[in-house]
């Protein structure tokens, strides 16, 4: 079941963590930082000296740097720290590759939503977007951090990339 975004850090989440917010409850605060540790880590391993050679956490003034992207490695280990293990996903890539070739009609937001939105927790990637979907609900930053009924959701018409159940 989808919760309300718990938003704690004062500005407009991004989709990435809303999502990962309204399934799991936690605090966009905690969401946060848990990505800045997956990214901080990553970044330690490709350290050379006291240089960086990928982006870093804080900007030069000392501030944290906003979290605005997500890459989908970071939402999988996201939700897996915080207890939500990835219980099946889309697919295998060959099947994926197929069909982004042959480019089906049934790949879009409303018929994910038609075959799965019953089942429970999703985090669907649509076109560079994340929405979070369960049990006939969905939510994300266009519904205003409020599960609504999938039917009501304006943007059913955009292609589903990848999913994952947790």
């Amino acid at each position: 079941m989808l919760r309300p975004i718990n938003n704690d850090s004062g500005g407009r989440p991004y989709c990435g963590p809303a999502a990962i917010s309204s399934i799991t409850g936690a605090k966009t605060s905690l969401i946060y930082k848990k990505i800045r540790r997956i990214r901080n880590t990553r970044e330690k391993s490709i350290r050379q000296g006291n240089r960086l050679l990928g982006g870093s956490v804080f900007a030069l003034d000392g501030k944290r740097i906003p979290i605005r992207g997500m890459y989908n490695g970071e939402i999988v280990e996201t939700m897996k720290r915080l207890g939500w293990p990835v219980k099946e996903r889309s697919g295998d890539e060959i099947a994926f590759s197929l069909a982004r070739t042959i480019s089906l009609p049934n790949r879009s937001l409303r018929s994910f939503c038609e075959n799965r939105a019953h089942m429970g927790p999703f985090i669907v990637e649509t076109t560079r977007h994340y929405v979070a979907v369960s049990h006939g609900l969905i939510c994300d930053t266009r519904t205003n951090g409020v599960p609504i009924p999938w039917q009501q959701y304006p943007k059913l018409s955009r292609r589903v990339r990848k999913w994952w159940r947790f």
